[in-house]
């Protein structure tokens, strides 16, 4: 007797085991789902992005951009970095920052420090004016040739043929400055 209820216990465990087996596995199913939901939801997500003054449209995924957006970005951060004068020229490089890469934050923090130190003693006035920008979306760079024009005081000085090459991070949606340098590139 003894014998036939274990044999009767045995065999009901052994049924709610095999349950709880399908009902672990389908738990284990539906995470591996939530998992790849998360991560889809994550490289598929919206952004809002409010032009500082975008002329044409532009192509951006999680993962890269096209070179329209390279160009309108860059004669941004060329505007706001050479057309300066003394009243505006802590706003100009204060906006420039917000969107610099934290490895180039302060090399790039103290090269601008420089400029507005510069600018504000010597009541320099700066206008640049591009004539071709060149975006490589593969290495995230672009190449703006241009003339720039000074004004020390009121006095204008002779404008010169200047290029400068602004260099990108992308990552997850944000685009971020990690250098903006004078090159001799033709």
């Amino acid at each position: 007797m003894k014998f036939e209820t274990a044999k009767d216990n045995l065999q009901m465990l052994s049924g709610r085991l095999h349950y709880l087996l399908l009902i672990s596995i389908g738990l284990l199913i539906s995470n591996i789902f939530l998992a790849w939901l998360v991560g889809w939801s994550f490289s598929h997500q919206k952004r809002v992005i409010i032009p500082a003054e975008f002329k044409q449209p532009f192509v951006i995924s999680d993962s890269s951009v096209d070179a329209s957006y390279l160009r309108q970005m860059a004669l941004f951060f060329v505007a706001e970095r050479l057309n300066v004068t003394p009243g505006n020229v802590n706003q100009s490089h204060l906006l420039i920052l917000q969107y610099t890469d934290s490895r180039f934050y302060h090399e790039f923090l103290s090269i601008l420090d420089k400029e507005k130190e510069e600018v504000i003693k010597q009541n320099i006035s700066s206008v640049f004016y591009p004539e071709e920008l060149i975006p490589n979306t593969k290495e995230l760079n672009v190449l703006i040739r241009g003339t720039l024009a000074h004004w020390v005081g009121g006095t204008p000085i002779t404008p010169i043929k200047k290029n400068y090459i602004i260099k990108f991070a992308y990552r997850s949606g944000y685009l971020k400055v990690v250098s903006f340098f004078e090159t001799s590139e033709t």
